[in-house]
């Protein structure tokens, strides 16, 4: 019985340490401002240029949100389908498997 425990522990303990890191990264969220350069509908993906001309591509699943930023009025959610190459935005998304996972996007028109 011991030895059944004592195997069942270090195989837990094994698999939690090679998820770890993996894991780790995905939980951590990335901040990018830019322009974007591209949007693809029909994968779900955008790319954004940095300042330092940096291209990063970005996917989009059912929970990211999207709202457009006004000064002069109220803020207001969009759809996926609002974002144009061109616009100003302030992405954030999730470390990991690339295209990085978009949390929320901030549209500055």
């Amino acid at each position: 019985m011991l030895k059944r425990t004592l195997c069942a522990l270090v195989a837990a303990i094994a698999l939690v340490s090679f998820s770890a890191p993996a894991m780790a990264d995905y939980h951590h969220k990335m901040r990018v401002r830019g322009t974007v350069e591209s949007v693809d509908a029909s994968q779900k993906t955008f790319s954004v240029k940095e300042r330092d001309g940096k291209v990063i591509t970005f996917r989009v699943d059912d929970r990211s949100e999207f709202e457009v930023e006004n000064r002069d009025r109220d803020d207001r959610d969009v759809p996926f389908s609002e974002l144009k190459a061109g616009d100003r935005v302030k992405v954030k998304a999730y470390r990991g498997e690339q295209p990085h996972l978009v949390d929320d996007v901030d549209i500055y028109r």
